[in-house]
């Protein structure tokens, strides 16, 4: 949602993998298309604090979208995959849940230098992530997976399991 919980905006992923950001307005329903075309396969969203831009987690980059002109910049290309991402409160940084295998890496990137992410945790699950976000003192990510979910100490990289939702084997 934007700022003024006016419009929605998504990312879609055609048949044949063109990316585009779109803008819905959730009063009249209508849809618009942002930018299309983007330079990699799009998989999450977040917008930005000031709502006039949205990073966008692409395959292999994080991407930032002007939401009145489409204009799209790389703010990094070093990123090995894409999912779910966060804006951190200081809104200089952001944190992305990269699956890599048997684990996810939990990833900073400094939206202000476009540097190269920063590791700040490697977590050992067996499912993806679908979902994160910071605690409101800025000390923690909490990743959603699809069977658990997830704190992180930004600082020290360490882990809390909140909840479980592992089935346990049914004797039929």
């Amino acid at each position: 949602l934007t700022p003024n919980d006016i419009e929605a905006i998504t990312t879609n992923t055609s048949y044949d993998f063109i990316s585009s950001v779109q803008r819905m307005n959730l009063t009249t329903g209508q849809n618009s298309t942002v930018v299309t075309n983007l330079p990699s396969q799009a998989i999450q969203i977040a917008i930005e604090p000031n709502g006039d831009t949205a990073l966008v987690s692409a395959t292999g980059k994080l991407l930032r979208v002007n939401l009145t002109t489409g204009e799209t910049t790389i703010i990094s290309d070093s990123i090995d995959g894409a999912g779910p991402i966060a804006i951190e409160k200081s809104g200089r940084t952001a944190l992305l849940a990269i699956p890599n295998g048997p684990a996810t890496e939990l990833l900073r990137v400094n939206l202000t230098s476009s540097t190269t992410a920063e590791h700040v945790a490697t977590i050992n699950t067996s499912a993806g992530p679908i979902g994160i976000g910071v605690d409101p003192d800025g000390e923690n990510a909490v990743i959603a997976f699809t069977n658990e979910i997830i704190r992180v100490n930004l600082q020290t990289g360490e882990q809390t399991t909140i909840r479980s939702m592992l089935c346990e084997e049914a004797n039929i």
